[in-house]
């Protein structure tokens, strides 16, 4: 098994590595801004609703992994996806994003 420098390596290159699928920049750099809210049909979820899931999910595991008083306050699967909304501005958009990005970094 693993020390825990390794398993830090592991989980750090996952983050950003591009072999099997796009990173969040990419995948999300040529999406026009009235699509962010919006459901494709047939699909569960929006731009948003991913960005945000992403954002929710990775401080929660970012807050288990470095936090000792660790407690999970968050509920499967309500809490880690944002209540519905069309209307994403562009604040809302990049404040989102950067909360990734910095706590990705």
């Amino acid at each position: 098994m693993p020390n825990d420098e390794a398993w830090k390596g592991i989980v750090a290159s996952s983050l950003d590595w591009e072999q099997a699928h796009l990173g969040l920049d990419n995948a999300l750099k040529e999406l026009p801004a009235n699509l962010r809210g919006r459901r494709p049909e047939g699909l569960p979820h929006s731009p948003w609703d991913l960005v945000e899931h992403l954002r929710i999910a990775q401080h929660d595991l970012l807050d288990f992994v470095q936090n000792p008083k660790y407690s999970h306050d968050l509920k499967w699967p309500d809490d880690y996806w944002p209540p519905a909304c069309d209307a994403i501005n562009d604040e809302m958009w990049e404040n989102s994003l950067c909360e990734i990005r910095c706590e990705r970094d």
